[in-house]
Order: structure tokens, then C-alpha cells, then sequence
């Protein structure tokens, strides 16, 4: 699956450490999945949801494959962060 780099200004998150997650769970609800990042303690046997969010199916290929070119990027974009939007885009044929 194909992705569309798009320029544009990103809100930052209030916080600007984020929220720590050593586990992530995916659930299908009807056509989408939930991605729920969590926090796992294996004393306690429980897990905390800290951050969802609801995804179209069709963008998981995407989100692999951009976490799969992270671990090893081209030098040339080591340190700019981008946004992917995920297709369909009206605009794009």
C-alpha cells in the first residue's frame, strides 16, 4: 500500500514526553482496529490503556512499513520527521 507524504504544521501534544507504553494491543471493531498503546506489569498481571487510537484497516500496511524503514533509514532522512497520510486521497489518482 501506497502513502502520501504530505507537508503541514503538526499540533504537538500538550505533553512533550508523551506517555510511556511497553505493550501495544490491536482489536478489531468492525471495519477498523483500535491501536492501544499500554502500560504491562507482569507483577500485577494487568495492563493499562495510556494512548488509542481507531485506524482504518487498510492503514496497518502502511504503519508497518514506515516502522520497518525507521530502523534503518536512507542518511538523508535520519533526523526529519515526516507525516504520512494514508490513502485514498480524493485529490490523488
Amino acid at each position: 500500500m501506497s502513502y502520501k507524504n504530505v507537508e503541514c504544521e503538526v499540533q504537538e501534544p500538550s505533553d512533550p514526553f508523551g506517555e510511556f507504553a511497553n505493550s501495544i494491543r490491536l482489536t478489531k471493531e468492525g471495519s477498523e482496529i483500535l491501536m492501544d498503546f499500554c502500560v504491562y506489569s507482569h507483577t500485577q498481571k494487568k495492563a493499562r490503556v495510556v494512548s488509542r487510537a481507531r485506524l482504518a484497516q487498510g492503514f496497518l500496511p502502511s504503519i508497518v512499513e514506515k516502522i520497518q524503514d525507521a530502523l534503518s533509514p536512507p542518511e538523508h532522512t535520519k533526523n526529519e520527521p515526516h507525516l504520512f497520510v494514508m490513502p485514498p486521497l480524493n485529490d490523488e489518482a
